[in-house]
């Protein structure tokens, strides 16, 4: 490779870098999760933990459809009740539904915890 060469791609990482360090993350402007107990909540199921800002979002109700023995979600996963969370005494839940997902490993994208808000109110 020749000198300007060299030195033009040198430029073009740079430039690449420089924008990418000023760009939001992948988690900036997520919700925070005031509601949840960080740290306490595990899925009922696996036992795995979930809720924060990097791997939780909120899902409008036109994503769920309860079913009778579950939740449907838009993405074609079924959340049995068995692993759904409901908010419990101390949350200040914000009435939405919320859906943690893997964010690696070969289950990476799929459901972690799956909170539901309590319709009986």
């Amino acid at each position: 490779m020749s000198g300007r060469a060299r030195i033009a791609v040198l430029g073009l990482l740079a430039a690449l870098a420089l924008a990418l360090q000023s760009s939001p993350s992948q988690t900036a402007g997520k919700e925070p999760l005031p509601w949840a107990p960080i740290g306490e909540i595990r899925d009922p199921e696996s036992g795995d933990f979930c809720c924060d800002h990097q791997d939780c979002d909120p899902l409008d109700d036109h994503l769920v459809s309860v079913a009778e023995d579950g939740y449907s979600l838009w993405n074609g996963e079924f959340i049995p009740w068995r692993r759904v969370i409901a908010p419990s005494a101390g949350w200040e839940h914000d009435g939405r539904y919320w859906r943690c997902k893997y964010l690696s490993g070969d289950r990476k994208g799929q459901t972690r915890c799956f909170v539901a808000p309590d319709r009986s109110m």
